[in-house]
């Protein structure tokens, strides 16, 4: 084929714009909860101490963080700056993918909706694993069907690497293969012989390793995985999945960006009547196509494999259907839209489609960035260190805010071992113990678990009769923590026991912050 010299024009404006959406304002939010365990991890030195950690089942991108971190420190922009590169790099892939798959054209409109995509944005912005996962499946799938098509030792090996480093980001990721093995039985049987099966066996030789060093963890990654937030699958978490796709909705995760905007926009509407539209367009226009009719099904394979599997292991008991766990779907998702847009055939309904696409993600975006709805625990440490006092009590509920607070109050993490570890309720580690409570330059910082605040009361009470000091007393609330709100027994108390003199609210995450001055006796 003949390339002009505006042949990637098109690609180029799509990375363009990934790189700019990206790295735009990716140092302005404060580091939230799943961030700050990410770097408590990254503070530490890199040693065999790894595989008593619960981090060992996903163990790829927290090796990179913590050497990143150690050649270039941490704050907000260096830490997330490896996340964003990934995205931007996802936006390449996706290209090269949809290419290989269909055609130029679609590769084109797949890369801009990558680009663009308010959710893929978002997790381009975290000190969390997701871009990392998203790019290493989508180089799976890409070395996956340039093996079947040329057959050499070059893409036999990447194949491999892309799809061992996407296991050791996410075990999710465990399904690929599976759904790689099974188009190669039904449509490519016999293009590379037995290279596929010796490739595939080796991959289910590195998940028993995996799975041997996720029972040899000493932790409670099973129970991590039995109390997770889930849901049943049902049409209407088929739809949010979708509308998730769509336009980011308000199921990026099951907290923290959840509540940027709101679910009854009309722009929300347009965009999933456009998406929806195109999606059916792309699977049925395609059906009787004898050469790319099977890449249909296999993108539909990717998409709904994961979420259909993850739903039937939810009634086993194990939770891990989260909404964010299937970023690495959704390339399926707009290559099959893209394929839908193609057969407009003509560039003057294409180009203003792909615009009226972009302006309608724009007030989604605009609300991302907006400074109101940047995180807030920078600013919750900071106020608390301006007006505190060396005999104070600082009390966070639930628990696990102890992981964001302390990461900018401490500082320096290195004395603590860790902080925060998911599900099982624990707070900070101090030589080698997890503890709820802890002392810093005589100041008493102390966490709540959730279902806990009845027994902590009783505690603190007994506690105080037997303590001096007249410091304040902060109290920190994050309440509807994972659908769990305990805030008012707290403050009730408080209110009764002490003089509340100042009172502070973080809208974007619902922080409350009270500061109490003991009553005189």
């Amino acid at each position: 084929m003949n390339k002009g010299r505006y042949y990637y024009m098109p690609l180029g404006i799509a990375v363009s714009l990934a790189c700019f959406l990206r790295l735009y304002q990716i140092g302005q939010k404060s580091f939230w909860y799943d961030e700050a365990c990410s770097i408590s991890f990254a503070c530490r030195k890199l040693s065999l101490g790894i595989f008593s950690d619960h981090y060992i089942m996903r163990p790829l991108y927290f090796i990179f963080l913590n050497i990143w971190s150690h050649l270039f420190g941490i704050n907000e922009v260096i830490t997330r700056l490896p996340s964003a590169i990934f995205g931007v790099l996802a936006v390449v892939a996706v290209y090269f993918l949809a290419k290989e798959l269909f055609d130029h054209k679609t590769a084109n409109i797949a890369s801009f909706l990558m680009a663009i995509s308010y959710y893929q944005i978002a997790w381009s912005q975290e000190v969390r694993y997701y871009s990392l996962f998203l790019l290493m499946c989508l180089l799976s799938n890409l070395y996956y069907f340039r093996l079947i098509k040329l057959s050499d030792g070059k893409h036999c090996f990447a194949y491999l690497l892309t799809t061992i480093m996407a296991i050791f980001t996410l075990p999710i990721a465990i399904i690929m293969p599976v759904i790689q093995l099974g188009h190669y039985c039904i449509f490519a049987r016999g293009a590379i012989g037995r290279k596929i099966w010796l490739v595939n066996i080796f991959i289910a030789a590195v998940i028993l390793i995996l799975a041997g060093l996720g029972s040899a963890v000493k932790g409670n990654i099973l129970e991590d995985m039995l109390l997770a937030p889930s849901f049943k699958l049902s049409i209407q978490n088929i739809l949010k999945l979708l509308n998730t796709f769509n336009n980011g909705g308000g199921n990026i995760a099951q907290g923290a960006l959840s509540n940027y905007m709101g679910q009854n926009a009309i722009y929300y509407l347009f965009l999933n009547i456009i998406f929806y539209f195109f999606y059916l367009g792309g699977i049925f226009k395609e059906i009787g196509a004898k050469s790319t009719f099977k890449n249909i099904l296999f993108l539909l394979a990717w998409q709904w494999i994961p979420f259909l599997g993850l739903s039937f292991l939810y009634f086993f008991g194990f939770h891990l259907l989260v909404m964010r766990y299937f970023i690495f779907t959704m390339p399926a998702y707009y290559i099959i839209v893209a394929r839908g847009i193609t057969h407009l055939k003509s560039r003057l309904l294409i180009i203003p489609l792909l615009i009226c696409i972009l302006l309608l993600n724009i007030p989604s975006l605009a609300a991302y960035y907006h400074p109101k709805n940047y995180y807030s625990w920078r600013e919750v440490s900071g106020n608390v260190k301006e007006k505190g006092s060396k005999d104070d009590i600082i009390i966070l509920s639930p628990l696990q805010t102890l992981a964001p607070f302390c990461l900018y109050y401490l500082n320096d993490l290195k004395d603590f071992g860790s902080i925060g570890n998911g599900y099982n309720g624990k707070g900070i580690k101090i030589n080698g113990n997890w503890q709820d409570r802890f002392y810093d330059k005589g100041i008493i910082i102390w966490g709540i678990n959730m279902g806990q605040t009845a027994k902590f009361i009783a505690e603190f009470s007994s506690w105080k009769q037997k303590s001096a000091g007249s410091g304040n007393i902060w109290i920190i609330l994050q309440g509807d923590w994972v659908g769990k709100d305990e805030s008012g027994l707290l403050k009730n108390y408080f209110d009764s026991y002490s003089c509340l003199a100042e009172e502070t609210f973080y809208p974007f995450e619902g922080i409350k912050v009270f500061r109490y001055k003991l009553k005189q006796r």
